[in-house]
């Protein structure tokens, strides 16, 4: 198999196919994580339509916060 680890000693191979999942697990999670912050990026970004800029920064925060505390508790 071309991406089994050439190693003589059963220990060894053992090893490094643990270290191989391993490292696929974490590349897995770190994805994960990595979507789950962009998604909250862009919802962020559509939540609040401000056309006409009238909202300072800490009224925006406050109702992203607000609607993130909503979705966190009823979905």
């Amino acid at each position: 198999m071309i991406f089994s680890p050439t190693v003589k000693g059963r220990r060894n191979a053992t090893l490094r196919m643990l270290m191989l999942i391993i490292l696929f697990v974490g590349v897995g999670y770190l994805f994960w994580k990595n979507y789950e912050r962009s998604m909250d990026t862009i919802q962020t970004r559509h939540l609040v339509q401000d056309e006409t800029q009238s909202l300072d920064k800490e009224t925006v925060q406050e109702i992203v916060a607000f609607s993130s505390s909503l979705q966190q508790r009823f979905g």
